[in-house]
């Protein structure tokens, strides 16, 4: 869904020197209702509740690894500047980024991993280029990032809050450097979730006690006041409306793998042996309409004869003329000589 507005005039400008995010909403295929329950963040748990029918199922945390660099890839190639990010100063990779229009003529690209049906449910990624953004206020966040942690502080209404990258999303891909996203606040507690007939309880993680049903992301217990973080897979909803995925934010280290392999340089060596083999070898371009007789292998006896000769008749011709000019100032050196004497 889209509001159809021009991206040019809803685009707004974060810092240029900052570091490029990427906005991304992760969901896995539910094996039992078939539908797409969310993920809040990079969640390397090896089972999970689907938000839309409760049932418990196995992730495959592998296909973490794969989706994270499609992010990267994006992170770093995105436009609205044709060559991405960090442009080479001497390649020019415009015309192959598969990125390009991103920001320009599309929002976001999605990356599905195929299922294999074995190892469990893998996740899905939609990724776009985004800043991390305000929730109160809805204007870009500043964003300072420093040993895997993100502290961002809104210009307007000043909230400051810290967000880590654990050990494990930074194993799945060495390369993803911070997160913001509701799933990793330093700080704040997170809601117990247990499934019951069917559908997902909510506990408070300090006293333990059952948590009243909430549509928001935090919810306070009614025993000890502590509040704590319910995933969006937890909450309330009207009956059969869909839970949707919330928004995080990735930033990465270094160029993206897509971008290491636009800027190979093309195959000169290959293309050398080619051209060179192409001479001893029968092999032309038909023009348009005319179709030629199958090209055979190997060495050309005939071309080569042709050649051979044609070159011993030049050079017998140009030997001739040789000998010729040679003659005509030799006759011209002994005229030369004898001229005071016949005078």
């Amino acid at each position: 869904m889209s509001c159809g507005a021009n991206l040019s005039a809803t685009r707004r400008t974060v810092n240029a020197g900052s570091r490029p995010w990427v906005r991304v909403t992760a969901t896995f295929r539910c094996r039992a209702c078939a539908f797409d329950s969310p993920f809040d963040g990079v969640e390397l748990d090896s089972g999970i509740n689907c938000a839309q029918c409760g049932t418990f199922q196995r992730i495959n945390t592998s296909g973490w690894g794969r989706c994270l660099r499609f992010a990267h890839d994006v992170a770093d190639l995105a436009g609205p500047n044709p060559e991405g990010h960090a442009p080479h100063h001497l390649l020019w990779i415009g015309d192959d980024n598969p990125y390009a229009e991103l920001g320009l003529s599309r929002t976001s690209l999605e990356q599905e991993i195929p299922d294999d049906n074995r190892d469990g449910a893998l996740p899905k990624f939609t990724v776009g280029p985004g800043q991390p953004v305000c929730t109160r206020c809805e204007v870009p966040l500043n964003v300072e990032v420093r040993n895997r942690r993100s502290l961002t502080s809104c210009p307007q209404c000043g909230v400051h809050t810290e967000y880590a990258l654990d050990q494990g999303a930074h194993d799945a891909y060495g390369s993803l450097l911070a997160i913001v996203g509701a799933e990793h606040v330093i700080g704040r507690p997170r809601a117990n979730m247990s499934t019951q007939a069917g559908a997902v309880a909510i506990g408070c993680p300090q006293c333990g006690a059952p948590l009243p049903p909430t549509r928001v992301g935090v919810a306070e217990c009614g025993h000890c006041r502590a509040a704590s973080y319910v995933p969006a897979r937890a909450r309330q909803r009207e009956k059969s409306q869909l839970a949707t995925p919330e928004a995080f934010f990735l930033t990465f280290n270094g160029p993206s793998a897509k971008r290491a392999e636009l800027e190979q340089p093309t195959k000169p060596v290959a293309d050398a042996k080619a051209n060179a083999s192409a001479i001893f070898s029968r092999g032309i371009t038909a023009l348009p309409g005319i179709e030629l007789p199958k090209k055979r292998g190997g060495l050309d006896t005939k071309q080569l004869a042709f050649l051979l000769g044609s070159t011993a008749i030049a050079l017998a011709i140009g030997g001739a003329l040789s000998l010729g000019m040679a003659n005509a100032l030799d006759l011209g050196s002994i005229a030369e000589m004898f001229r005071p004497t016949l005078e």
